[in-house]
């Protein structure tokens, strides 16, 4: 009789494994120094435990990616990588995080691995939505995360599209420009300002935080703690509040 798969291989999964209570967790943080306020890997791996207690599923591993950014591609970091290989185990049928852009930051990736596991019969889950948990498991929650995957890369490209206009139209009046703003970068080569990826999930992280509440005195001290990356020597209030102002935001 022909195997179905070849020696070394796991077969994939069908349909039939719905019912499965086995689980990969994830976590991903930006910064290799962690996040207090919610974000760090033990905070995350705190919440993907609790959660598969209080829905009875059976935590097979949790998979870290500390200093990655969510700009590179899940199969291309080495925790996501490692994810997606537990994935192919029969048994596993659930893969759970804290919120989506630990996961994704870019469309066509989530929706390609949703719509790959949901043919595989794995259902994704996200702990943290606005105090809601989601999962893929219905029609609905599989809407609605792949909805959200797509407002979040839109806000980044209107975030980037407001800086390019307004400076487009500052060179046509031949005014000063000055350093490209948070976010962005000159290309030399074009003498054109472009999207700067790193940049830009840090903004998505600041307007988070500011939308959650935090002062912009607190942002630029978490900002400061967790070594992220800035233009100076440090993060200022003055600089969170040009960010938030430039996306669109009021800030305190």
């Amino acid at each position: 009789m022909v195997p179905l798969y070849t020696k070394g291989q796991m077969p994939r999964k069908t349909k039939k494994d719905r019912e499965s209570r086995q689980v990969v967790g994830y976590a991903r943080v930006s910064t290799v120094k962690q996040s207090e306020e919610g974000y760090s890997l033990e905070a995350q791996q705190e919440r993907i435990r609790d959660y598969c207690k209080l829905w009875k599923l059976d935590l097979v591993d949790i998979v870290e990616d500390a200093g990655v950014s969510a700009s590179t591609p899940l199969g291309k970091r080495p925790g996501g990588a490692r994810v997606l290989e537990l994935l192919e185990s029969v048994e596993i049928g659930n893969v759970v995080g804290f919120k989506l852009d630990r996961f994704f930051r870019n469309t066509m990736d989530c929706l390609s691995s949703i719509n790959s596991w949901d043919d595989e019969g794995i259902a994704f889950h996200l702990i943290d939505h606005g105090g809601q948990t989601l999962n893929t498991s219905s029609a609905g929650g599989k809407l609605f995360i792949t909805f959200l995957a797509g407002i979040a890369e839109w806000e980044r490209n209107v975030i980037s599209e407001r800086t390019i206009m307004a400076l487009e139209k500052k060179a046509k009046l031949g005014e000063p420009l000055g350093t490209a703003p948070y976010g962005s970068r000159w290309n030399k080569k074009t003498h054109r300002i472009e999207r700067d990826t790193e940049e830009l999930e840090t903004v998505s992280r600041v307007l988070d935080l500011h939308v959650a509440g935090l002062s912009i005195r607190k942002i630029a001290q978490l900002l400061n703690d967790n070594d992220v990356p800035c233009r100076g020597r440090a993060w200022h209030a003055t600089t969170i509040a040009r960010i938030i102002k430039r996306a669109g935001g009021a800030p305190e």
